[in-house]
């Protein structure tokens, strides 16, 4: 506050001694109710303060002021009193916002009174009064006239949109503007503008002195009596006549392997009618299968008509794209050539997975696709067998690399163990025969070789003779394995003839022996530990 009193004081006490100092005002126009901006800048030898008074005639206002970058001081919208630290030979002092009246019939004026200038040496300058005019812009942008040169239209300047037809290629546009502070809008005057069959949209547009702008629209029709037609009179291909319909778009023709061009001859019905460019007559390069070949016929009037030739190439190239062998160096896949989707772990040591793909045909191709080195976690590896006649089939082996410590899943079992019965278990083994008796269930015990493969007993109830129990083990990785066990049942009846037959046999064999005793004075004796067994 006290440097804004000392400035102050300076103005009115220092010598007036500051040279060719001026003040300078220019505002731009507007419309009436319209805003505009006045700018204030000062010239001089090091200028470093100045103060002057604002007015406005009556029929504007002024809405706000703001200080020019590098300008400090009091701000309002009846003077300006500002100061800056170090003195300039020209700059901005100020903007000042304006509102026009919106009744505002002449120019407005800003007048700018009791203007001081000051240097940085506290010299000032005491300037004339200025006036400065701010000019009211007419908001007219209205035509006076609109006319064509071949077609007749009801002009009036409050109607924008209008319609004619005009049975020519090209039509002159007249406009007139009703005040002369307007314009056009460049290239949308008064010109000559050429029509295309059908509508066309034609725009003029006249600009006001406050930029507002107004569009008239010309929608104007031009007939098309051209000729429409666009239909083949003839169809060759390879030389072979096709008979035409009028109602039929779509042809096939077959041919054998070995051809790989065709020439197509077409010719349109009416004379007035042509092709488009590279849709008329002309040789096509055929591949093996179905060949597209479209013909369009070009109508004078510009419509087009497409017919479709379809050629088939007859294929006689191989089609087999099957694998007849797929293998990991580490891992263990089941391999079915039908199968395209395969899982596979492999310990955390093995990094990288050699792969053995052969097809079954030695006219396919293989590419495979596989990791550089494995990331612990799933690595995805991809086998593409490519046809001779360029089907291709991929298989995808999703392949685990464990982390430390984790274990490969199989679904081996271990061991199978079946309650109140002699059974003894083999891996490479996957029948067995059980005999029962009265059982109509086995307490069958079952233990993987890995932690975590599921095991299913199927068929283990109201057992009878050859009835068939199945176990199925099933990896967490989907491998699948199968072991049977065919019940044998023995009846009542044959262990009660069994038992019979054994009373029957000892006591021939000991008739036999006392004969045998008897006769040769001989001595014989069943060894001990001799076992019998039903």
């Amino acid at each position: 506050m006290k440097k804004i009193i000392v400035f102050i004081v300076m103005l009115v006490m220092m010598p007036l001694n500051i040279k060719a100092a001026t003040l300078n005002a220019s505002c731009k126009g507007a419309a009436a109710g319209g805003t505009t901006t006045c700018s204030i800048s000062v010239s001089g030898t090091k200028v470093a303060g100045v103060q002057a008074n604002i007015g406005i005639s009556s029929n504007a206002s002024i809405t706000s002021i703001s200080k020019a970058s590098g300008w400090d001081g009091t701000i309002s919208t009846s003077k300006i009193s500002y100061y800056r630290a170090h003195g300039v030979s020209s700059a901005n002092v100020a903007t000042i916002n304006i509102k026009l009246s919106s009744s505002i019939t002449s120019s407005a004026t800003l007048t700018l009174s009791g203007i001081v200038i000051s240097d940085e040496n506290s010299n000032t300058e005491n300037l004339s009064a200025k006036t400065i005019t701010i000019p009211v812009l007419s908001n007219n942008n209205n035509l006076s006239a609109l006319s064509l040169n071949n077609a007749s239209i009801k002009f009036s300047k409050n109607v924008t949109s209008y319609s004619a037809t005009i049975n020519a290629s090209t039509t002159t546009i007249t406009a007139s503007k009703e005040d002369n502070s307007s314009s056009f809008v460049s290239g949308y005057g008064s010109r000559t503008v050429n029509l295309n069959y059908g509508s066309n949209t034609i725009y003029v547009k006249v600009k006001a002195a406050s930029g507002a702008i107004k569009t008239y629209t010309l929608n104007i029709t031009r007939p098309d009596n051209r000729n429409a037609n666009g239909n083949l009179k003839s169809l060759k291909v390879g030389g072979k006549t096709i008979e035409i319909s009028k109602n039929e778009k779509v042809y096939s023709v077959n041919v054998d392997s070995d051809i790989d061009k065709i020439t197509i001859d077409v010719e349109a019905e009416h004379a007035k009618a042509s092709f488009v460019p590279k849709y008329g007559s002309r040789t096509v390069d055929l591949v093996y299968g179905d060949n597209e070949i479209l013909v369009q016929v070009l109508a004078e009037n510009q419509s087009v008509t497409t017919y479709k030739v379809i050629v088939n190439r007859k294929d006689i190239r191989d089609e087999n794209n099957n694998l007849k062998t797929l293998k990991l160096s580490s891992g263990k896949i089941s391999f079915s050539k039908e199968y395209t989707n395969y899982n596979a772990s492999v310990l955390y040591d093995v990094t990288k997975v050699d792969v053995t793909a052969i097809p079954e045909s030695n006219k396919a191709t293989v590419e495979i696709e596989s990791p550089e080195e494995l990331i612990v976690g799933n690595n995805i590896i991809k086998v593409n067998v490519k046809a001779e006649n360029g089907k291709v089939k991929t298989y995808t082996i999703t392949l685990a690399r464990l982390d430390v410590g984790e274990v490969i899943p199989s679904a081996e079992i271990k061991n199978i163990e079946i309650e109140g019965h002699k059974f003894e278990y083999d891996p490479n083994v996957l029948t067995y025969r059980v005999k029962i008796e009265n059982e109509k269930s086995l307490k069958i015990n079952v233990t993987p070789l890995v932690e975590g493969t599921r095991v299913k007993i199927i068929g283990n109830n109201d057992l009878k003779n050859n009835s068939s129990i199945v176990i199925v083990s099933i990896s967490t990785e989907g491998e699948v394995n199968y072991y049977q066990i065919i019940v044998e049942r023995v009846s009542n009846f044959t262990i009660f003839i069994a038992f019979l037959g054994s009373i029957v046999m000892i006591c021939v064999v000991a008739i036999m022996f006392l004969r045998s005793k008897s006769s040769k004075n001989a001595r014989y004796k069943i060894k001990k530990g001799t076992k019998l067994y039903e």
